[in-house]
């Protein structure tokens, strides 16, 4: 059995798809310690691409996304089930990098994420975190893909957020 699972979000709803697993592992009668990472990226995401450089990152307070994320985490923590010890933790840099590095520090014996469904050049331009994780954590990782309609209905949902 797991003693500590790593579970990264984003606060999407396909990050999310992984918590009916991580519910499951968490009701057993050894549950593990989960935790919750959240990872707040402070410059536009293409920025940190070679050859988007140039590209103006707009002013964000660090201290504000970190507490968003936080509450974001409290509120997950709470979904996960009042019998799983659930861990908030928000990194801030890059996801991937953050999420191997938060692995490393809480001493996760695994990784459980969603992956974003992206492929082609969605994924070549964007990369995959999830991808990033399994070639450089030394951990298992369990990768849940969300079913086809969670991925249909992503984008809208993301649309419909902005204001």
């Amino acid at each position: 059995m797991f003693d500590k699972v790593l579970v990264p979000l984003d606060g999407s709803a396909l990050s999310e798809a992984v918590l009916p697993c991580v519910r499951r592992l968490g009701t057993t009668s050894e549950s593990p310690k989960i935790y919750l990472v959240r990872v707040v990226t402070p410059l536009h995401p293409l920025a940190a691409y070679e050859g988007y450089a140039s590209i103006e990152a707009p002013a964000v307070d660090l201290a504000t996304l970190a507490a968003e994320a936080r509450g974001y985490l409290h509120r997950i923590a709470a979904q996960v089930g009042p019998q799983a010890d659930a861990h908030p933790l928000v990194h801030t840099g890059e996801a991937g990098r953050e999420i191997v590095a938060a692995a490393r520090a809480c001493g996760a014996d695994l990784i459980a994420m969603s992956t974003h469904g992206r492929t082609g050049l969605g994924r070549l331009v964007l990369g995959s975190v999830a991808d990033y994780v399994v070639r450089h954590s030394g951990r298992p990782v369990l990768l849940v893909r969300p079913d086809a309609g969670a991925l249909r209905a992503a984008p809208a949902a993301a649309a419909a957020a902005q204001p």
